[in-house]
């Protein structure tokens, strides 16, 4: 078991819809286990944020160096 996510719809298209699932916290495939529990396939993830942290302009694969207070921000963060 893990704490409840929060889903909302953010779109629609003829392709299928767009959700916004924030977890607090997760395991391993989960939100691709919970779609197919619920009849919904995920055809695309997009991570947007981990933690404090926003992945900004980052591409697949890239990745940058976390600043002190990025650091200070993830000792202090608090599920």
């Amino acid at each position: 078991m893990t704490r409840p996510a929060k889903v909302e719809i953010e779109g629609k298209d003829p392709d299928g819809t767009w959700l916004r699932v924030i977890l607090k916290e997760g395991k391993k495939r989960q939100i691709r286990r919970m779609g197919d529990a619920s009849g919904l396939p995920v055809k695309r993830l997009i991570r947007i944020r981990i933690a404090n942290l926003t992945l900004g302009e980052l591409a697949p694969g890239e990745w940058r160096e976390l600043t002190k207070e990025e650091i200070a921000q993830l000792i202090g963060y608090k599920k």
